[in-house]
């Protein structure tokens, strides 16, 4: 996960630079001369990224930033994207490393006085806008893998994990909204729908259950981390996953179904916390091995869920969602999943990350 003097850097001297990138139908506009600006994802949303920065009406050169009333402006609302960089670099080895930091539809802006405000969304905004048009249902003989393709928006880059296996659909109907359907397929399968740095739509393996972290924060002398508040809460968090079909036999029952339950600890469903449980159908769903292994990943994510650190650290564009890291503030050392995080583009300002940790 990067260059270790990079790294180090990070929490002393780092030279840091960010370049927005503008672009229209695949054609690259120029560099954005942003003023401020800042990047937020979290798992918790269906269209997980977002971007506002701040520009220049007019900059140095005279060039107007200011959209107005031109529909092939850079910054206009018809399908203009930006991508961001950001190149950190130890002045003291002069290794440089540069990170993607998204890829995002402009959805709306606004011109204060002799600043324009520009705010967008990752790509997932498109195929949440693009609904079917007329019902769409699984063709004879279909895969996971083909119908990924055809619930992803035409234009929109996707990925499928090699480690997720491809399996035969049943003949079923999809929801008009395609995010849902992708949500219901990456459920079923089962799958994390995720974006990458680079702005592609991915379909990835479920995460291991205990993390192994790739970046380490600490506290104190060298450290990075401000503060790390532990928030532990039990409003949408489930200790027994009932995963099924849509098929019922003749008694009018599911014709199987499979669960799974936390067996240990605080949240055990045998234990004072009670029994909450959570169920999942899907047509996707076709035996009990399936069933199951989707019961299984649903609990192991709805565990992470409950307890979280909200870290205030030095701003790190390593860090993405998913990325498994170590926690060590107050003497209390966790491992977990990054949820979520916002990040200042320009400012020194510290950087705040959502850590989903393993109890």
């Amino acid at each position: 996960m990067g260059n270790p003097k990079v790294a180090g850097a990070l929490a002393t001297t780092a030279k840091w630079s960010c370049t927005i990138a503008a672009w229209y139908g695949g054609k690259y506009n120029g560099v954005v001369p942003a003023s401020s600006g800042r990047v937020t994802w979290s798992t918790s949303r269906d269209v997980p990224g977002t971007i506002s920065i701040e520009v220049p009406v007019k900059d140095q050169s005279g060039k107007v930033w200011d959209p107005g009333t031109d529909p092939l402006h850079p910054l206009a609302r018809y399908g203009q994207e930006l991508t961001v960089d950001i190149s950190v670099k130890d002045p003291v080895s002069g290794v440089e490393e540069q990170f993607s930091a998204g890829r995002y539809m402009l959805t709306d802006w606004s011109v204060d006085g002799a600043v324009v405000t520009i705010s967008g969304e990752s790509m997932m905004r498109r195929i949440s806008e693009d609904r079917f048009l007329y019902p769409a249902s699984t063709r004879p003989d279909s895969s996971v893998h083909v119908e990924v393709g055809r619930l992803v928006s035409v234009g929109v880059p996707y990925l499928i994990d090699s480690a997720l296996k491809n399996r035969r659909t049943p003949s079923m109907s999809w929801d008009e909204s395609r995010i849902d359907s992708m949500k219901e397929l990456a459920q079923a399968w089962p799958a994390r729908l995720r974006e990458t740095r680079d702005g592609v739509v991915a379909f990835l393996a479920p995460l291991p259950e205990v993390p192994k972290p790739e970046l380490y924060f600490a506290d104190g002398e060298g450290g990075t981390v401000v503060r790390a508040p532990y928030e532990d809460k039990r409003e949408g968090v489930y200790n027994i996953v009932v995963a099924r079909g849509q098929e019922n036999g003749e008694d009018g029952k599911p014709s199987f179904q499979a669960a799974a339950s936390q067996d240990t600890g605080p949240m055990r469903a045998s234990g004072p916390y009670g029994r909450v449980p959570k169920f999942f159908s899907s047509k996707l769903i076709t035996n009990y091995e399936e069933a199951f292994y989707t019961a299984r990943t649903m609990l192991a994510s709805s565990m992470r869920r409950a307890a979280v650190r909200k870290v205030t650290c030095a701003p790190d564009p390593r860090l993405w969602i998913d990325t498994p890291v170590s926690i060590k503030a107050g003497g209390v050392e966790n491992w977990g999943y990054v949820s979520g995080f916002e990040l200042q583009l320009f400012a020194d300002d510290d950087m705040t990350v959502e850590v989903e940790v393993a109890e």
